[in-house]
């Protein structure tokens, strides 16, 4: 298979789907699992756990393709408790940026199933790339390998986004009966759905095999055959993590699995099916032995999904941002340095005499003072154009072609508190029980700024079908860890049960708050607060918090955000 369908991309996109997720977000409904976890990737929420040393801030954005830039601007403010000691001191630009991974993707176009699973239609990726090998009329040495993984890539992404989320559908659908009681319409919903998500697997399975013996002619390049399996492996698995998930919801309510119990078997039978499958077409990596190791399986799974999604992703090519103006103004503070010190040099030389020992020392403190006037102006102009630039500016590229479809830039900071703006500070506190409950929260502030612009024709003409932009940043919190207690404590109490004094397990957690400020053209201005529950092992949770109608942001807000530049 050639290079390029080998490389992937360093990040990978969402979660999982072969993945537990722990917290499934703000829409999702929580409930008291008895049973192994499902893979359940919850709708896609602003903030979110992701793996347990990670928060994830994921932002979507349309391209305006008639326009010729589409702007966004993410600001995330983080409130971190004092007692964790991060400061200007301890946790530099660098060590944020370090730990900070920023990635940008197209989202996966929204095409009918129908449409998706027809190799006849020209809107499918299938029947786009089924056309190209028609027209090569024998001639399979002569496709383009580029331009046919595009399409057979892009469809396994679409197939399992789409399978993804009917099976999240169907998880909703099953926890909305575990409250208990006759509902008979709700029941009735389950077992729609039921059908439909067999209907799906087994029609985008369909229509992916069907076109195999297209992709397996006589003299046909290696390429061709390993890319048609690659896809087919990939979907394959993306369905049975799907109905798996399901399978075990559908497990966790005794009176479904019986009432269902016709279509669970027919989900057990398309499970096992696709598994004589894999093993009969040769995928033994991807292959789950219950008395194995199975050292294989999640590489195996890890390493298709990213030579799918990274079809999906951009390049980001990163640079420190203003590096001419800090030239200039270095260079300016030699020249007044300079300056000085032959305006010294000529003097001393008038007054004492070029070979006289005073006109020694005049030169050596000349040369001295020049030096630290050197230094103290480039320290001076360092800060004062720091202020104004951002720390990195990165071109956002295509990965295939290299075109530059726009351009990134970021910043960090600590802010002092007296300098975040007031409805920041309200948003942050919109919950507080007391007045004086602020102040028994000493926190510092960081602030993170993403600005964004891309070139929305140049993306058009590149990617007419990928019109939504997918923003990402994963921040890696374990230097939040090193001064936290154990997770756990133990707290003396009475128990006038037992008469007598016992000791109870308490959970230790700290609570790192975001605001996460996003504007974008031609769109309103949107502020979101999330409180993160963190500790000794990781992050606990998400939870969203919601302000009261007294705390929406105000013009005078919305105006000093817009001025700010960090």
């Amino acid at each position: 298979m050639p290079d390029h369908f080998r490389s992937g991309v360093p990040h990978a996109s969402d979660q999982q789907i072969t993945q537990p997720f722990e917290n499934p977000g703000r829409f999702a409904r929580v409930g008291k699992p008895t049973r192994p976890r499902a893979s359940q990737p919850p709708p896609d929420p602003l903030v979110s756990r992701h793996y347990p040393d990670r928060v994830e801030v994921k932002l979507d954005y349309a391209i305006g393709t008639k326009r010729r830039h589409t702007h966004y601007r993410i600001e995330t403010y983080f409130f971190v408790p004092r007692t964790l000691g991060l400061d200007v001191h301890t946790y530099s630009r660098d060590e944020f940026f370090t730990d900070n991974h920023a990635s940008i993707r197209f989202k996966e176009p929204r095409i009918p199933s129908s449409v998706l699973a027809n190799p006849r239609d020209p809107e499918s990726p299938l029947c786009k790339a089924c056309e190209m090998i028609r027209q090569a009329n024998g001639r399979l040495e002569t496709l383009s390998p580029h331009k046919l993984s595009y399409e057979m890539r892009l469809f396994g992404c679409i197939v399992r986004t789409h399978l993804r989320d009917v099976a999240i559908d169907m998880h909703d659908k099953i926890e909305r009966l575990k409250s208990g009681g006759a509902r008979s319409v709700l029941a009735q919903d389950v077992r729609q759905g039921l059908v439909h998500l067999l209907q799906e697997v087994d029609a985008q399975l369909q229509a992916l095999r069907g076109t195999r013996a297209a992709f397996f002619q006589p003299k046909r390049p290696p390429w061709l055959s390993e890319l048609f399996e690659y896809v087919d492996e990939y979907i394959g698995l993306s369905a049975e993590s799907c109905l798996t998930s399901v399978l075990i919801h559908l497990d966790g309510h005794p009176a479904l699995r019986t009432t269902q119990g016709d279509l669970r078997e027919q989900i057990v039978a398309r499970i096992v099916t696709e598994q004589r499958h894999r093993q009969s077409a040769g995928y033994a990596q991807s292959l789950v032995d219950p008395e194995g190791e199975n050292r294989s399986r999640v590489y195996r799974a890890s390493a298709l999904k990213k030579f799918m999604s990274s079809v999906l992703y951009l390049d980001i090519r990163k640079e420190k941002d203003g590096r001419g103006i800090t030239n200039v103004m270095a260079g300016l503070a030699a020249a007044v340095a300079m300056a000085f010190s032959t305006v010294a040099a000529i003097w001393s030389q008038g007054t004492y005499g070029l070979n006289s020992f005073p006109f020694v020392i005049a030169v050596v403190i000349g040369y001295v003072f020049k030096d630290r006037i050197k230094e103290w102006l480039r320290t001076y102009f360092s800060g004062l154009v720091s202020r104004r630039l951002y720390d990195y500016s990165m071109h956002i590229q295509d990965p295939n072609t290299k075109t530059v479809l726009g351009r990134c830039r970021e910043s960090f900071v600590f802010v002092p508190l007296t300098q975040v703006p007031v409805d920041i500070i309200r948003y942050r506190h919109c919950d507080s029980k007391s007045a004086l409950e602020p102040e028994t929260k000493p926190e510092v502030v960081m602030k993170y700024v993403k600005d964004v612009t891309l070139w929305g024709r140049r993306i058009a003409k590149l990617r007419p079908n990928l019109t939504d932009i997918r923003d990402i940043n994963r921040l890696n919190v374990s230097r939040l860890l090193i001064r936290m207690n154990e997770p756990r404590q133990v707290v003396a109490t009475y128990s006038p049960d037992r008469d007598e004094v016992v000791g109870v397990s308490c959970p230790k957690t700290y609570h790192v708050n975001l605001v996460v400020v996003r504007t974008a053209d031609e769109q309103p201005m949107t502020v979101a607060r999330y409180r993160v529950l963190i500790d000794k092992r990781g992050v606990r949770s998400m939870q969203p918090v919601e302000p009261s109608l007294s705390v929406e942001p105000s013009l005078s807000v919305n105006s000093s955000l817009s001025r700010s530049r960090h």
